[in-house]
């Protein structure tokens, strides 16, 4: 081409010295441009190696923990009930009830550790609701014992009534609470119920914030609570597997305090699990004690603790349960009142009275829940 068109070829080797200087500027800034665009997915890749490598790491920490809770509910559902069942008395009891026109599927009547009597009578609805009354007066009679009647479960379709031998202690209780100045209810619940053993839990769970939303919280807490004790859970196998839950529940942010104390009315003792939850005062042989814990919220660390405490009760000890919107001044003024009153209903209603006055300057809500352990003297 160069033979044929020699002023072509002259204007080309032209055109090629005038653009070099161009191409080599383009080169330099396209080698930056790579270099920038390179270290900038170095970067993000080294960025996504951190997150990845601490959800594995959180992902292992939880599924730990659940093999751990696991653990623990194996163990306490292979570990043996002291219990001692009577054939002859539960046929008899059921043939009874039919006899009087109540029909069932079966009956069981066993006695616990402490050698008291438990009677279930099972149905496949709850046809015997209005009826446990009378039944607890015909049982009572033809046993010469004094019956007390339990709140039922739900096993699957089956409904297990239950009635006890009253224990050698019972347990008086009293419930208040405030909601916040701007809401219109109380995001705390508090719930009484008894274990499969008859033995009586109360249970207080403050919802992180107030109103509505807190309310929920709580009452799924305690409401789980609830059926894991029923199931035949243990208290810290329950609370480490409603942990997990709450963490998986939803990605956004959900804590709940629970606070339950579990009674042995047949030996007097107490065993208090606190997870986030506010003191606890006690007034034990005329003294005025706090329990409290350092311990997180359920729903806010994958390995939550829950303190446990047990203590000896004797009659008339007063457990004063609160929620976190009880201040820390007013603790002064509820052990004076523990300490010249044995009145669980003049107790709170006089706290809660005064303080009403200082809840509408904090806009906070709180609850109380007074136990009191008395003793049965025709039992002792």
């Amino acid at each position: 081409m160069s033979g044929h068109f020699p002023a072509f070829e002259k204007w080309r080797q032209m055109f090629l010295l005038l653009r070099l200087p161009y191409q080599r500027n383009w080169c330099s800034a396209h080698e930056q441009n790579v270099s920038a665009h390179f270290l900038h997915i170095m970067h993000h890749n080294g960025a996504r190696h951190i997150f990845l490598a601490a959800c594995t790491a959180e992902g292992r920490t939880v599924l730990l923990e659940q093999l751990s809770a696991a653990e623990e509910l194996l163990c306490a559902a292979s570990h043996q009930v002291q219990v001692r069942y009577s054939s002859e008395l539960s046929e008899s009891v059921r043939h009874r009830l039919m006899r009087y026109g109540y029909t069932c599927e079966s009956a069981a009547i066993y006695y616990t550790e402490a050698e008291r009597m438990m009677i279930e009578i099972h149905c496949q609805q709850r046809s015997l609701d209005s009826c446990m009354p009378t039944i607890r007066h015909i049982l009572s009679e033809a046993l010469n014992l004094t019956l007390e009647e339990l709140d039922p479960l739900s096993s699957g379709d089956t409904i297990r009534y239950r009635l006890c031998q009253r224990p050698k202690y019972r347990l008086e209780h009293y419930i208040s609470a405030l909601h916040a100045q701007q809401e219109a209810i109380s995001g705390d619940t508090a719930i009484l119920f008894t274990d499969s053993a008859g033995n009586p839990y109360l249970v207080l769970s403050d919802g992180m914030g107030t109103g509505k939303n807190a309310a929920i919280e709580s009452r799924m807490t305690t409401e789980m609570f609830r059926k894991f004790i029923s199931g035949g859970i243990t208290g810290t196998a329950a609370i480490r597997m409603m942990n997990r839950l709450l963490l998986m529940k939803s990605p956004q942010e959900t804590f709940a305090a629970i606070d339950a104390a579990q009674f042995d009315l047949d030996f007097g003792a107490l065993t208090m699990l606190k997870s986030g939850a506010a003191a606890t005062l006690i007034r034990h042989d005329g003294k005025v004690s706090r329990i409290s814990a350092q311990t997180f919220p359920l729903g806010l660390e994958p390995e939550g603790e829950t303190a446990v405490r047990h203590i000896a009760l004797r009659p008339n000890d007063i457990i004063l349960m609160l929620s976190d919107g009880v201040s820390e001044g007013t603790y002064p003024l509820i052990r004076q009142l523990l300490e010249n009153s044995s009145d669980l209903e003049q107790i709170v209603t006089e706290f809660v009275k005064k303080q009403r006055s200082l809840q509408a300057v904090r806009g906070e809500m709180m609850s109380l829940y007074a136990q009191q352990n008395c003793s049965l003297p025709d039992m002792l």
